[in-house]
């Protein structure tokens, strides 16, 4: 299914209810007051069911993508654009994800590192609930008297190089063990991962403190797999060794393990853009965000991209259109107008090569219509740098006016 789309599935009864229980679960955990003071935190869910006709009912995702699973069913949930121009911007954003502990599988890739890493944390601290296990290791050395099993050749080597040592091999029960190792080597690759939220990292770096006694990862430690008694390791161990890989998800089905989340993708998508378009712009046109408050009220004016004093965008996750939104351009003068500026732009999704749609004028102000173009066979790299021409093409535009 694709987000913000309603779409029909064959679900029963119960399905539906869990589907609601989970949209409300997944909601933002922020608490909403209605006009008669009520608490409206159980009405807002990100998952919208409604029955129809037949033994089925029809599903929306608002705005997020992900995957979500309940009791006998799991929904893939794809975006408006093109899947690697929204992870693009995404990996830009390094926004949380929301999580749910029901699992299911899922394709794997080089996308959604981030999303594997909070899996991973989560299974490592479970595992850390449960205890670490200790194991049997085989050591050996030279030690001043007997330990263990005493090993005759190499003791008499060591007679007659004139050292009075016994060669010895004997057996250490501790957390130095393979699967230990793995986990631990895994958590210190996301400490040390500088693309990784903070918090992530930090949550990351309690849990590797608690793991006293592992060493590091040794050549034969990617061969470990958890045995009966091991058994609550499984989903880490695995998860560690896909960190190591840098192997990831996709949003198409698989057999790699994977939970419920969901992305909200506005605010990602809006954040992201910035980021990227900062990084391809003259430093002089690097845009920015801030709020400005109406004298008088408590409303704001946030438009998405603030340029300095001359212009300002908003970023629409939309596929372009025909014609203008109504709603969009109004949003865009009042923008303008806040912020005493002369030059407005949106910027949308390009899904055909259609031209964009021409600049027109509302009293004072030019809006103008700048695109991401998110075409299947388009790399992401090269859709921001056209981008970013687009936005250098209309900073002229300033300078003339």
């Amino acid at each position: 299914m694709v987000e913000s789309t309603w779409t029909r599935i064959e679900a029963s009864p119960t399905q539906q209810q869990a589907l609601r229980e989970l949209g409300v679960r997944l909601a933002r955990n922020r608490t909403s007051v209605s006009e008669d003071g009520t608490d409206e935190r159980a009405k807002r869910s990100v998952l919208h069911v409604r029955s129809s006709s037949g033994a089925g009912c029809e599903v929306r995702v608002v705005e997020a993508v992900g995957v979500i699973a309940v009791p006998s069913l799991t929904l893939d949930v794809s975006p408006k654009i093109v899947q690697k121009h929204l992870f693009y911007l995404l990996e830009r954003a390094s926004l949380l994800p929301r999580l749910g502990s029901a699992k299911t599988t899922l394709g794997s890739g080089q996308t959604l590192l981030e999303l594997v890493a909070h899996w991973y944390v989560r299974t490592l601290e479970r595992v850390l609930e449960e205890g670490l296990a200790r194991d049997y290791r085989s050591e050996r050395g030279e030690f001043p008297g007997a330990r263990g099993r005493v090993l005759a050749m190499p003791t008499a080597r060591l007679y007659f190089k004139g050292r009075l040592g016994v060669a010895s091999e004997y057996q250490e029960f501790d957390f130095d063990t393979p699967l230990n190792r793995l986990l631990l080597h895994a958590a210190r690759l996301l400490v040390r991962h500088p693309g990784l939220p903070e918090g992530l990292r930090s949550r990351t770096r309690r849990a590797s403190l608690r793991m006293d006694g592992v060493g590091p990862l040794r050549e034969d430690d990617r061969q470990a797999r958890p045995d009966r008694r091991t058994i609550y390791y499984r989903d880490a161990a695995l998860l560690a060794k896909h960190l190591i890989d840098g192997i990831g998800r996709t949003l198409t089905d698989g057999d790699e393990p994977a939970w419920t989340f969901l992305i909200r993708t506005p605010e990602a998508v809006e954040l992201g853009l910035r980021r990227a378009l900062s990084d391809v712009l003259p430093q002089e046109l690097a845009p920015s965000k801030r709020a400005l408050t109406l004298d008088g009220t408590d409303m704001e004016l946030k438009p998405d991209l603030l340029f300095g004093r001359q212009a300002v965008a908003d970023v629409k996750y939309k596929l372009s259109s025909p014609r203008w939104r109504r709603r969009d351009l109004y949003q865009l003068v009042a923008f303008a107008t806040g912020f005493d500026v002369r030059h407005a732009a949106m910027i949308d999704f390009q899904a055909d090569a259609k031209p964009r749609l021409k600049t027109i004028r509302l009293g004072r102000v030019h809006v103008a219509h700048l695109t991401w173009p998110a075409l299947v066979e388009s790399d992401p790299a090269i859709a921001l740098r056209q981008l970013g021409e687009q936005v250098t093409n209309w900073a002229g535009e300033w300078s003339a006016s």
